[in-house]
């Protein structure tokens, strides 16, 4: 969208997006001005209950952290990767990582969607089932962005 604001180092940028998968909820973005290292993307799936790490800025950044909170990949669907690593709003486009024992982590996916279940007249955060965009759709992403 026109109105996107990406802000890096207390500086407010405008991004343009290189490509877009709006059914995925994802999109490759350019910031002028702005490189950063990139994490290396997963070509397969961790082994179910392996231990991931969900990185993001949960409460949409208003405690001013990053943080980073664990839980084991339990599997996928035909649109998700499903983990019980705790996220919250504001954790959406954060990375799902699968680190091994010498801290070596690679991106498996990125954070989407805590579900919601209706609790009497409210609703409630679904705990232990917290979705993620699959690295495969990362990588099809990435393969399909023209890139310079």
């Amino acid at each position: 969208p026109d109105n996107s604001i990406v802000v890096f180092k207390n500086k407010s940028l405008k991004p343009s997006i290189l490509k877009s998968s709006l059914n995925k909820d994802i999109a490759l973005l350019r910031v002028p001005g702005v490189t950063c290292p990139c994490a290396p993307i997963a070509s397969v799936a961790p082994k179910v209950d392996s231990e991931v790490e969900a990185v993001g800025f949960p409460m949409n950044g208003n405690i001013g952290l990053q943080i980073k909170t664990k839980g084991h990949y339990q599997g996928e669907t035909e649109d998700f990767l499903i983990s019980t690593a705790p996220i919250a709003p504001g954790n959406s486009g954060g990375g799902l990582f699968s680190c091994n024992v010498s801290r070596h982590c690679i991106l498996v996916g990125i954070t989407v969607a805590a579900p919601l279940v209706p609790i009497g007249w409210g609703a409630s955060l679904v705990t232990h089932l917290n979705l993620s965009v699959s690295y495969k759709d990362i990588r099809i992403l990435l393969r399909d962005a023209k890139t310079p």
